[in-house]
């Protein structure tokens, strides 16, 4: 592991992402589980929850809807 990851490493962490749906949200969710962390997206759209899911893990991926406004 290189200095830069150990620095900047969310290994064992979790992270709530709300509005992850949206474009720079969904970015935000993408570098976070890059950087290791268990990433929870919320968004209205379960479709779009899902297509935002981190590339490492998509089996994992359960959209989490928030309601209706």
């Amino acid at each position: 592991m290189s200095y830069l990851d150990q620095l900047f490493s969310l290994e064992n962490q979790t992270a709530v992402i709300i509005g992850g749906t949206g474009t720079l949200c969904g970015e935000m969710a993408q570098g976070i589980a890059q950087a290791g962390a268990n990433t929870i997206i919320v968004g209205r759209s379960a479709e779009k929850v899902l297509t935002v899911s981190p590339p490492s893990r998509p089996q994992e991926a359960k959209p989490a809807l928030s309601p209706p406004t």
